[in-house]
């Protein structure tokens, strides 16, 4: 697998979830000399689920260049939360499981195919031979292909979804797959 280059965490923010709240400034204090490293010296990724947004970051501190990771859970009424997660683990996991917005207008793949609330039919796409894991005893695969796009595996169904994002394909074995960037 290629590695990927840095993501400014700029990128993510303002955080915006579902019940209209809105994350603009994120900061955390250097683990050295306590000055207050912001988001523009910081790469990771964030990815946004309903009730929480999860983040995981390198930062660099301005005054004395020191390096240190940052992993955290961010909730809707602004609270972070640290988490006790090993950094390459949750880095690996943001970065294979989460949509990483475009710079520009330049970057953005073709169009999707309009979300359905209705789901696609198994035996309609091609699944990838890599299984990240079992679900109701069938097997997930790491990604499928449908109409020659690729999607990767984002999360299992909840039966209190009502809409799918643009760039989400619906399973009828109860999956939901994200085209690839």
């Amino acid at each position: 697998m290629a590695k990927k280059s840095p993501i400014p965490l700029t990128l993510f923010f303002p955080i915006k979830f579902p019940g209209g709240n809105v994350v603009k400034r994120f900061a955390k204090p250097c683990v050295r000399c306590g000055e207050w490293v912001e988001l523009k010296h910081m790469e990771g990724i964030v990815k946004l689920r309903a009730d929480r947004a999860l983040l995981s970051a390198n930062a660099t501190c301005a005054s004395c260049g020191t390096r240190f990771p940052v992993d955290c859970m961010i909730t809707p009424d602004k609270q972070v939360i640290k988490l006790h997660i090993p950094h390459a683990f949750l880095m690996w996991y943001l970065l294979r499981t989460s949509h990483i917005p475009a710079t520009s207008a330049a970057s953005t793949p073709d169009a999707a195919p309009a979300p359905s609330l209705r789901p696609v039919a198994a035996r309609e796409v091609e699944m990838a031979i890599d299984v990240v894991g079992n679900y109701q005893g069938q097997s997930i695969p790491a990604a499928v292909s449908y109409k020659g796009i690729w999607y990767d595996f984002e999360r299992v169904a909840m039966k209190q979804e009502a809409a799918l994002a643009a760039d989400e394909l619906w399973l009828d074995s109860g999956l939901i797959f994200r085209r690839r960037a």
